[in-house]
Parts: structure tokens; C-alpha cells; sequence
């Protein structure tokens, strides 16, 4: 027995449990002889699309005690006489006489019987009950043929009937092709299948509630900011375990903050003291859908700044691209220095961010921290080298003209 229900097996194996009730059932299932494999729910799909099935509306009539029994006939067509519980009338299935006359009556079975007593060589012939067949390539199987009477009969037993299933086009053509043979039959399987009204409701499948997807790019500096948690990393010796990354979405300048605690209250105020302070608060915040990010305290905080905060989709990283691309060169940067040390990373942090924000970034071409003070970075090698930035230096300062040409710069080529 296969089952989804570890459970079962674990208490064919318990031994000595102090619990008489689970000893009761493992005594009373050891008198059964079988075995117990485990398949876990998602690989369990041939019963567990069965317990799934849904229903338009509630079933109201009254419960027959009497069990259904599925009651064939030798001397019908396949043997198949089943009912149809799915409502109409039940139609029954094709017995031989009701064949022979079907086919003596259609005017193609008549055309095929007049060439076989002119004895051509046709792969149609008739069985020694009288009914005429057809032999079938490659594998030779006798095929009755279905006269125009009788097809729309053969395909509502094969299709409807409570032993047929309601099969696909595939599926109802490839079961039909071994017994029956009509002129254009596989048309008729699709337009058959198509116009039944059950399996055109199975076809329409319920949308998924999700909420629309929009993007918002930023558009100036400080205006949207991305964080996000950072962890797990070697407790240090002022006992920080975390770090907080906060990025600008527009300029990538980034703040890495070590941290010993990552409820909403300790990241709320990192964002306060080290962000806020110093830029101001910003217009959205971009969030991943942790619970520091989404408690009451924090959505709290973020509406008393005026803040929209957004939480990114749930398993798509992509949202805080910048972000979760700043935590592996991060991780990167570390490694070379911390490797010997795994436990001083928090001396290093703010220095080796610093050397990533004096860095020219691959989308914008600009070092993060010439965007935000074009006087701030220089020349590691050279000190008395002067220092330029790729834009006015009142850029940061100046007038909204001057501001909006530090945009355009930006934004060229976008």
C-alpha cells in the first residue's frame, strides 16, 4: 500500500510505546499481512487528484444505502453496458443484431459489400457472425465498421458512460482506432469531445488571486531605498550576527549595518539612525516579505515618516535585485579578509563598503558616492591627484535644473 501517511508505517515499527491505544492499533494492523511505502503528497498525485475533484454545488439527494454495482453483458458491443450518472438517459450498449442491421441498412457498408463479392482486394472482410470489419494496418486488428446510424451511439458509450471516463481527443481516439472504423472517425472524436459540456467546464480552470504587478523605477536620488537581512554570519565579539543592507535604487549607494537582533524594532531603528538622519525619509521602501518587515510596528513607523513601504513577490528574489546582488559581493569582498578571522568581519564592514561605493557601478558608470558627494572620491594611489566628478559639483546643491542634468546623466541610455 502506498500512501502519503508516514504516520501509518511509523507505528508498524514501534516497540514498547507507552501509549496502550497506539499498541491496541499496531496489535490489530499485524493481523493483516500487506507493506506500507511512503510517497510524499506532491509525487502522490494518482490518489491525491481523486480527493481534489471539485464540484459545482452541493449534492442535496437523499444517500442510497445500496452499493452500485457496474453490471456487464456478454452479448453487448465490448461487453460494455454501463450506466450514465452524470444525468440524460442511459444509453445502453450495441448489441450484434442491432449491428447487423444498422450496417445492412447503411448505404457506405453496402458499397464495401458489393466490392467484396466482386472479390477485390479491400482490407475489409466479414467475421462468421455476418458483421463486416475492416483489418487494419500495421498490426491487423479487426475493426468493426460503425454505420452513420450508429456512430453517435459508439461515441457517447465510449465518452459519456460511467466506465468511460470522459477521455481526451488522444486518448478516446486511440481507445476507439482498435475496435471501430468510420469514414473520417478522428474528426468526429475531437468534435465529440469538444462540444461535451463536463469536460469543457474541467477545461476552465479558476484564476489565481494575484495582486497586479507594477514597477516602480526610481527617479531621484534617496527617493527609493531597497533592505534587507543579511545572515548568518560567526558571532563577533560585540555580538553582532546580522547585517542589514540598505541600498538607494537610484544612485546604488549602500549602507551595511552589523547587528546583533533582527526584530522590526532593531531594524526600524538602524533605518532611523543611519539612513533617515542622514538623507531623509524616503518615498517607498522596498522590503523582502520577512516578519520584521511586515509586522504592525513597522508599517507604524513607515506611516508616521510618510512612507509607502512595498514587499517584494514572494519566491522572486529579482524584485530586490540590487540588493541581494550587493549581498553576494559582499560575501565576496569578505571572504579574502575574514577568512583566518571569521569572527572580525564587523571591523571590516563599514570599510569595505566604503570601497565599494567609491567604485564606479556597472549601470550607471558613476562611482554610488560621487552621486552623492562628487568631492568624496580620489585616487587611492595618487593623493595629491585632483579630484572631478562626472557632473557639476553643485549638482547635489544647485538649483532643480542643475539637480534634473544629474538625472539625465544618469538615465542616459535607459
Amino acid at each position: 500500500m502506498r500512501t502519503d501517511h508516514v504516520c501509518l508505517r511509523w507505528i508498524l515499527n514501534i516497540e514498547g510505546s507507552g501509549n496502550p491505544r497506539l499498541a491496541r492499533w499496531r496489535l490489530r494492523l499485524s493481523e493483516l499481512e500487506f507493506d506500507v511505502a511512503y510517497k510524499p503528497g506532491m509525487t502522490h498525485y494518482l490518489a491525491e487528484s481523486i480527493s481534489r475533484l471539485e464540484s459545482g454545488a452541493s449534492d442535496e439527494t437523499a444517500f442510497d444505502n445500496a452499493i452500485p454495482v457496474f453490471a456487464t453483458r456478454a452479448n453487448t458491443l465490448r461487453g460494455l453496458d454501463a450506466a450514465n450518472y452524470v444525468g440524460g438517459p442511459t444509453v445502453r450498449g450495441v448489441n450484434r443484431n442491432e449491428v447487423l442491421s444498422a450496417q445492412a441498412a447503411d448505404g457506405y457498408c453496402q458499397e464495401v459489400v458489393k466490392a467484396l463479392n466482386a472479390r477485390r482486394h479491400i482490407p475489409f472482410f466479414e467475421d462468421p457472425e455476418g458483421i463486416l470489419r475492416r483489418r487494419a494496418a500495421p498490426d491487423g486488428a479487426h475493426q468493426v465498421v460503425v454505420p452513420a446510424s450508429l456512430q453517435e451511439q459508439v461515441l457517447h458509450l465510449e465518452h459519456d458512460a460511467t466506465l468511460a471516463g470522459h477521455p481526451g481527443e488522444s486518448r478516446m481516439y486511440a481507445a476507439l482506432w482498435r475496435y471501430y472504423y468510420s469514414v473520417g472517425m478522428a474528426a468526429d472524436v475531437v468534435f465529440y469531445v469538444r462540444k461535451c459540456d463536463s469536460c469543457a467546464r474541467q477545461r476552465v480552470r479558476p484564476l489565481a488571486r494575484r495582486s497586479p504587478l507594477t514597477l516602480f523605477p526610481a527617479t531621484m536620488p534617496f527617493q527609493d531605498i531597497a533592505v534587507d537581512l543579511y545572515w548568518p554570519l560567526a558571532r563577533t565579539a560585540a555580538g553582532h550576527r546580522f547585517i542589514l543592507v540598505i541600498t538607494d535604487r537610484f544612485t546604488k549607494l549602500v549602507r551595511a549595518l552589523p547587528m546583533d537582533g533582527t526584530t522590526a524594532v532593531d531594524c526600524a531603528s538602524a533605518v532611523l539612525d543611519y539612513w533617515v538622519a542622514a538623507h531623509g525619509p524616503p518615498d517607498r521602501l522596498l522590503s523582502d516579505g520577512g516578519p520584521q518587515f511586515t509586522s504592525h510596528f513597522w508599517g507604524q513607523v513607515c506611516n508616521l515618516l510618510s512612507i509607502e513601504p512595498k514587499v517584494m513577490s514572494p519566491s522572486h528574489p529579482q524584485t530586490n535585485g540590487q540588493t541581494e546582488r550587493f549581498n553576494r559581493t559582499m560575501h565576496t569582498n569578505l571572504n579574502p579578509y575574514v577568512a583566518e578571522h571569521p569572527r572580525s568581519w564587523d571591523q571590516l564592514l563599514r570599510a569595505l563598503t566604503l570601497a565599494y561605493n567609491g567604485r564606479p557601478h556597472r549601470s550607471t558608470g558613476v562611482a554610488p558616492l560621487e552621486l552623492v558627494n562628487p568631492m568624496g572620491v580620489s585616487s587611492r594611489a595618487f593623493k595629491d591627484a585632483s579630484r572631478t566628478g562626472a557632473y557639476p559639483l553643485t549638482a547635489q546643491r544647485g538649483t532643480a535644473a542643475e539637480k534634473r542634468a544629474q538625472v539625465d546623466l544618469l538615465t542616459r541610455g535607459f
